[in-house]
């Protein structure tokens, strides 16, 4: 039997009411996932800190997805180039658009060009990425979590950029940053890290690992983030140290996401 017009025109706008539903509902369901738990109002310490891992879990894999994508395509075009084959405009531009993001020169799309934005296009392992949060947020209780959505303590040093610490020392010019959102945190946390010259030495770190043929290691990595506090190096074994105790490179895979995280308390 043929379809007739009315028929197919009234399942047609079924199939879009659908598909707007399911948009609607997927930008309400992002919505909530921005919305942070009162973690200060959580009396269970064990519950708490699950609550915290698996806010901000979600969104450092999505960030890490990104840079597997851009480090893959970076490594295709790396091959081709080595091949001596001509790279296409929009791969000239794939190149120019992340080298002027990282802060590298494109005068030549040569081997070291190459190299130097592979040694930054990479994940930051979630495990890393948590212990610092809960670290530099005070498990996400911090007035500045709270209000600014800063879950890693960046600075920024623009008048009214931020947010002025009630005990910034006289003749201060910082500012905590203020963000959106939670997920504009990490980001900026994980962009911080891969591009600032202060942290070379755990680029480097994760650049040993990947030769090895290893995944990147928050443990291993946290002993290149020395510069991040003026504590040195005992803020770096306070790192390795949350991230043993909490288990937290369950968290440094998708799967170990879902499973830590299958009933957060919620």
């Amino acid at each position: 039997m043929t379809e007739s017009k009315q028929a197919r025109r009234m399942r047609i706008h079924r199939t879009e009411s659908i598909a707007l539903a399911l948009v609607f509902s997927l930008h309400c369901a992002m919505q909530e996932v921005e919305q942070a738990p009162d973690f200060a109002s959580i009396a269970d310490t064990d519950e708490r800190k699950l609550r915290f891992f698996c806010y901000l879990a979600p969104m450092i894999a999505d960030k890490n997805a990104q840079l597997i994508q851009q480090r893959k395509q970076l490594q295709k075009i790396r091959k081709k180039a080595a091949e001596a084959h001509p790279l296409d405009p929009s791969e000239l531009k794939f190149i120019e658009k992340l080298s002027t993001a990282y802060g590298l020169r494109t005068e030549a799309v040569d081997a070291s060009l190459f190299e130097d934005l592979l040694l930054r296009v990479d994940v930051v392992p979630a495990s890393l990425a948590l212990a610092q949060a809960a670290n530099e947020s005070a498990w996400g209780t911090s007035r500045f979590s709270r209000e600014g959505n800063n879950y890693f303590g960046q600075w920024c040093y623009r008048k009214n950029c931020g947010m002025v610490p009630h005990k910034r020392p006289s003749g201060g010019e910082y500012e905590v940053r203020r963000f959106e959102g939670a997920q504009q945190s990490v980001a900026a946390f994980v962009e911080n890290l891969n591009t600032n010259p202060s942290y070379r030495s755990l680029r480097k770190i994760r650049s040993v690992e990947r030769s090895q043929g290893k995944a990147p290691s928050g443990l291993a990595m946290a002993n290149g983030l020395e510069n991040y506090s003026a504590r040195g190096n005992t803020y770096v074994k306070t790192l390795q140290s949350m991230i043993r105790s909490n288990d937290l490179d369950t968290f440094d895979t998708k799967t170990g996401i879902t499973q830590a995280c299958r009933d957060p308390g919620t």
